[in-house]
């Protein structure tokens, strides 16, 4: 597929995500995807992916990848039943008056999402999360979404919850993957409309040519 380098419009209409649990190999989920991918895709530091493609070396950031494919997969989710796992114990969060106004703004769209969140004075319990995510994801989402500088007017909580699940539950950097989840993300990756950047705004990859790194060299 063609690469744009301008930003295009966020988006995307595939939900594979999955890299451990999708049945289908990445030839056989995007036939047409994959036959452009011309060499073996490596990690590098267990953090970034690289590839030849058509001609241009991609380095790709594993974590941002993996973010931009889970974000449209949750948004996806937002419109349909979510499975949720109950919390032996649940997670308790103080809060204070402002944070306490974000979360009962935002309550029903937590809900919708797959949590079950309760408000009692300053304090948050949940109860249940999301089967996507494990419990030790949700204080770091928590506290990205409670710390973000957020415009009332302007707020879909929809999409924001969204970027701040796919933030927490996106494959680290560090992550050794292994050479079928390495070709399934990449194949992912490309399947969705908006693949520069992340639902952040941040660059997913970069490209070099050989033109490029020649005159680095000489």
């Amino acid at each position: 597929p063609y690469i744009p380098s301008a930003k295009p419009t966020a988006g995307g209409k595939y939900s594979y995500y999955e890299l451990e649990k999708e049945i289908d190999k990445p030839s056989e989920v995007l036939p047409k995807l994959a036959h452009d991918f011309s060499s073996e895709i490596l990690q590098w530091q267990n953090a970034y992916i690289i590839l030849d493609f058509s001609g241009d070396l991609l380095l790709i950031d594993q974590h941002r990848a993996h973010q931009s494919v889970l974000y449209q997969k949750f948004l996806r989710k937002t419109q349909g039943n979510i499975l949720s796992q109950q919390l032996l114990f649940p997670i308790e969060i103080d809060l204070n008056k402002n944070e306490f106004y974000k979360i009962e703004q935002s309550q029903q769209h937590w809900i919708a999402l797959g949590f079950d969140v309760e408000l009692n004075d300053d304090l948050l319990q949940i109860k249940a999360i999301p089967g996507d995510l494990k419990p030790e994801m949700v204080t770091p989402m928590l506290t990205d979404f409670l710390s973000a500088e957020l415009e009332n007017d302007e707020i879909v909580y929809d999409e924001t919850l969204a970027k701040f699940m796919a933030k927490a539950a996106a494959i680290k950097k560090g992550t050794k993957l292994n050479q079928e989840e390495l070709d399934h993300l990449v194949q992912q990756l490309f399947a969705l409309e908006q693949f520069n950047y992340t639902p952040f705004g941040k660059r997913i990859y970069t490209s070099f040519s050989a033109n490029d790194i020649k005159k680095w060299l000489d």
